[in-house]
């Protein structure tokens, strides 16, 4: 597994993406809390790849009004776990704790590439199914 490093917020960070496995229980896990809301999260997608901020709040709200905080301490323990920042492994709280207090939409930044280097391929099928434009021929 190649691993992608980046800069957000002048920060580096590495993420390796998720295991075969753990990637798919992920995506499962993932279209269980979105439902009926892929229509929103491909929108929240296609704005994040050129509005950065206003795509990040739409993908963020379509996932989190719909999850408790059993569910997101999972979730956010696993899909952390191929993260590194500034060379500093997510693996504990208390680095969890240094890196994101006060921080939030630095995490909000770190999760959005973590879920573009997993399944940038899912979110373009969303974006092909709910945002294209039908071509002359298909109207």
């Amino acid at each position: 597994m190649q691993t992608e490093n980046r800069v957000i917020d002048g920060r580096q960070v590495s993420i390796t993406p998720l295991p075969f496995t753990q990637a798919v229980k992920f995506k499962f896990a993932l279209a269980k809390i979105i439902g009926g809301n892929a229509k929103d999260l491909a929108q929240g997608f296609e704005n994040y790849l050129t509005d950065n901020m206003l795509g990040l709040g739409q993908m963020i709200e379509c996932v989190l009004s719909n999850v408790n905080e059993q569910v997101l301490d999972a979730l956010l323990l696993n899909f952390l776990s191929g993260v590194k920042v500034d060379g500093k492994e997510l693996k504990d709280e208390g680095t969890k704790t240094l890196i994101f207090s006060g921080n939030m939409m630095f995490l909000y930044k770190v999760c959005a590439a973590v879920l573009e280097v997993n399944y940038s391929d899912v979110f373009q099928a969303l974006r092909d199914r709910f945002l294209k434009q039908p071509t002359p021929e298909e109207k």
